[in-house]
């Protein structure tokens, strides 16, 4: 009997052989595919990366720019407001001397017409000769 056992060691030994070679090329299949997806997964989590970085340094640039557009027309308001202020305290001045200005004109039409009553009413009495001599 044991001669049988001893023919069967070849036939075994290239059953064990085939089989640890296919298991071995199973895994190396396996472990390449599983390479290969993750490498796939790695490179599109690359490129994710990449665009997301993209588009955060693109909005970093348009905040910056619209911030310190901001603090122009920030600045710009500010100036506008206090020409604003200045123009309404001169409107308000210039109302006032425009106000003086005809009181005053008002004034000198009443002492004209009432300079050229005193003339009237001097000429009338030098006519009918009634001249006092004031």
């Amino acid at each position: 009997m044991s001669a049988n056992y001893i023919t069967l060691i070849p036939n075994a030994l290239q059953f064990a052989l085939a089989a640890g070679g296919a298991a071995g090329g199973a895994f190396g299949v396996i472990k390449w595919f599983a390479e290969f997806v993750t490498k796939r997964l790695d490179n599109r989590a690359a490129r994710l990366d990449a665009d997301t970085r993209f588009v955060i340094d693109n909005l970093r640039q348009d905040f910056e720019r619209v911030s310190t557009r901001l603090d122009k027309a920030e600045t710009h308001i500010v100036e506008l407001r206090d020409k604003l202020i200045e123009c309404q305290e001169k409107h308000g001045k210039s109302e006032a001397e425009v106000a003086r200005l005809s009181a005053m004109l008002q004034g000198y039409g009443d002492a004209r017409d009432l300079i050229q009553t005193k003339n009237a009413v001097e000429a009338i009495k030098e006519r009918a000769g009634l001249h006092t001599g004031e």
